[in-house]
């Protein structure tokens, strides 16, 4: 099974079915406690990050709890949910 954690977007549709594409015949299971990551074999931690200087996307791979991978993503000026910002 394969657990995923959204922080700061509701891109849940689109994930799952990002990872279904790649990992077609396990488990997606979507949690909402971070606290207790060790618990999850493998967890997929995505997050949105906005600020002054622009957005970028964060991921995180944990495996029993412990990070094993993270892709920080810079996505400046970008089209996020039905809202096109020139600022970001």
């Amino acid at each position: 099974m394969i657990n995923v954690y959204i922080k700061e977007h509701q891109f849940k549709h689109d994930l799952f079915e990002l990872i279904r594409a790649f990992f077609p015949n396990r488990d997606i299971n979507f949690v909402e406690d971070m606290d207790r990551i060790s618990k999850y074999k493998i967890l997929i931690e995505s997050s949105l990050v906005s600020n002054f200087s622009g957005s970028c996307a964060i991921t995180r791979i944990y495996n029993n709890g412990e990070l094993i991978k993270e892709n920080k993503e810079d996505i400046g000026k970008t089209y996020l949910g039905g809202v096109y910002d020139e600022n970001r």
